[in-house]
């Protein structure tokens, strides 16, 4: 600051500036509103800014909540989609266990219905037998007495 010369410019201008403006300028300090202009809005050919205001494209802080949100309803929506596949998954399955099921209930009807003809064949083919036999013995039996007749005209 002092050398052996004497004060220098700058020295001088130093101590005998009068600042009791904001920002030690007697003006008013109005040069922190353009500082803060081109802080907020990024200065020279609109680059965005620290909140991404003045036409941003993309880089300031708000822009990136805004990319964060957008990521965390693209999460959500993707989510509900995978929700509704699986919802959707277990639907199918379901019908398709329930087809089977309801597949072999069917054949289960069927098979019942077959056993349930085959004995009435099998109760009408004995009763068919019974009633074969029964004629046949009953026709012996006439044959016999109508030959015991016969024989006893002859013999008279």
């Amino acid at each position: 600051m002092f050398n052996n010369e004497g004060y220098s410019l700058s020295d001088i201008a130093a101590v005998t500036k009068n600042g009791d403006g904001m920002f030690g300028n007697d003006n008013g300090g109005a040069w922190w509103i353009i500082l803060l202009f081109i802080l907020l809005c990024g200065g020279y050919g609109n680059r965005g800014g620290l909140f991404g205001g003045c036409n941003s494209t993309g880089s300031g802080i708000t822009d990136g909540y805004i990319l964060t949100s957008d990521f965390a309803s693209l999460e959500r929506q993707m989510g509900n989609g995978f929700d509704r596949l699986s919802s959707q998954t277990t639907q199918l399955a379901n019908g398709v266990s329930s087809l089977g099921y309801d597949q072999l209930n069917q054949m289960n009807n069927i098979n019942s219905n077959i056993n349930q003809s085959t004995n009435n064949i099998v109760a009408g083919l004995t009763q068919l037998g019974n009633q074969m036999a029964s004629c046949c013995c009953e026709q012996k039996t006439i044959a016999m007495q109508n030959s015991a007749d016969l024989n006893y005209r002859l013999a008279e």
